[in-house]
């Protein structure tokens, strides 16, 4: 299964946690699991990022907790700057993972 930019688009937490419980329930013995999502401790910029406005962004605990019963074959974080069109730079601290279900 592949989670690229969806774990952040929830409005709560509880919804977030329920798609990360049916992304791992989906999943075959041995599955793997791409991930990658917006981390919650760089503020969003509203201005560049208006449809993410109310959203819920996981921190590293939510993420350890929700995928607990999974392999963890490789994790990586990355703070990277962007603009989109003629609008002004911005951050995001992002995680990506490949987990695998046991």
């Amino acid at each position: 299964i592949i989670s690229y930019g969806l774990l952040h688009c929830f409005r709560t937490k509880e919804d977030a946690s329920k798609v990360a419980g049916n992304c791992i329930d989906w999943l075959k013995p041995r599955g793997y699991l791409v991930l990658s999502t917006i981390f919650s401790d760089i503020p969003t910029d509203k201005e560049a990022h208006p449809e993410l406005a109310g959203c819920y962004f996981p921190n590293q605990d939510a993420i350890s907790q929700w995928f607990r019963s999974m392999k963890t074959l490789q994790a990586e974080e990355e703070v990277c700057e962007e603009a989109h069109g003629e609008g002004k730079m911005h951050r995001h601290h992002i995680f990506r993972a490949i987990f695998q279900k046991e």
